[in-house]
């Protein structure tokens, strides 16, 4: 992904990812629901920065290039989050998301306790019913350039990962993923409304 014209940074926060974002592309957008964070980002050349979240972000419709969902998924109903998204992206944009995966190894200590302590902190994340989402991104208008899955909770922060792009497995098993999806339609199918693709208790913890 490259020479995009307009990006939008979605849970822009302090504007932390803007440097990389510029060297994607031109035009960097934000959206972020704290008014501190978005007086923070004025301190970086966003056209724009809106109050806004992952399921109602206040731009227009297909203006977008690129969305970058970096580390906030978790945080955003994934249904209205998806049907927003091809709102706001021209047919042809790319969406880059990364998020937690319901279904991770039982023997993964660190996952575990994070997802303990969060739950004890009231967190608010959500994890990925990964396999349910993959196989209902067309419904949603989108198709899949690139699936990355990160084993085990750490892999993330060391590249450390398993291309599962031209996979057919039912089963994503895996801590954390990043997928990068394309909008190649406007229309949704009827079928969106009633899906869930996250839980607030991961299946291992359910288990």
């Amino acid at each position: 992904i490259n020479n995009v014209q307009k990006v939008l940074d979605l849970g822009s926060s302090f504007g932390r990812m803007y440097p990389v974002l510029a060297e994607f592309g031109e035009h960097i957008y934000g959206c972020e629901p704290d008014p501190f964070a978005i007086e923070r980002c004025k301190e970086y050349p966003y056209v724009e920065v809106k109050n806004g979240t992952g399921e109602n972000t206040g731009y227009e419709n297909e203006i977008f290039d690129l969305i970058f969902c970096w580390a906030v998924f978790e945080l955003v109903d994934h249904v209205r989050g998806l049907v927003e998204f091809n709102r706001i992206l021209k047919t042809g944009g790319f969406a880059v998301i990364s998020g937690k995966n319901s279904n991770y190894q039982q023997d993964d200590e660190l996952g575990i306790r994070a997802e303990i302590g969060a739950f004890r902190k009231n967190f608010p994340h959500l994890f990925t019913r990964l396999d349910q989402m993959v196989n209902h991104l067309e419904d949603f208008g989108f198709e899949i350039c690139k699936l990355l899955i990160f084993p085990r909770r750490g892999d993330f922060g060391l590249l450390n990962y398993v291309d599962m792009t031209n996979s057919h497995k039912l089963e994503f098993v895996g801590y954390e993923y990043l997928l990068l999806i394309t909008k190649s339609k406007s229309e949704l199918s009827s079928k969106v409304s009633s899906l869930n693709l996250e839980s607030k208790i991961s299946d291992v913890a359910s288990a």
